[in-house]
């Protein structure tokens, strides 16, 4: 796994987060970058995109968050 900060992260990217209480891959579908001091991104724990099983998490945009290969 690469370690990209928040910022860099784009839509369709996989990343390693918690999502429905447990550390999973996750797709990126959503990028909310309020300039806020953090990110909030929407994302989905399966590759075929269900809005029933999208969260949202948010990240401080210096974060390091793992990419998934």
């Amino acid at each position: 796994m690469t370690k990209i900060q928040a910022i860099e992260i784009r839509m369709g990217d996989r990343i390693v987060a918690y999502c429905n209480n447990k550390q999973q891959v996750c797709t990126v579908r959503q990028v909310d970058n309020s300039g806020q001091g953090s990110i909030a991104l929407t994302v989905c724990p399966s590759e075929h995109y269900r809005l029933s099983l999208s969260r949202v998490i948010r990240f401080q945009r210096d974060a390091l968050v793992d990419l998934a290969s």
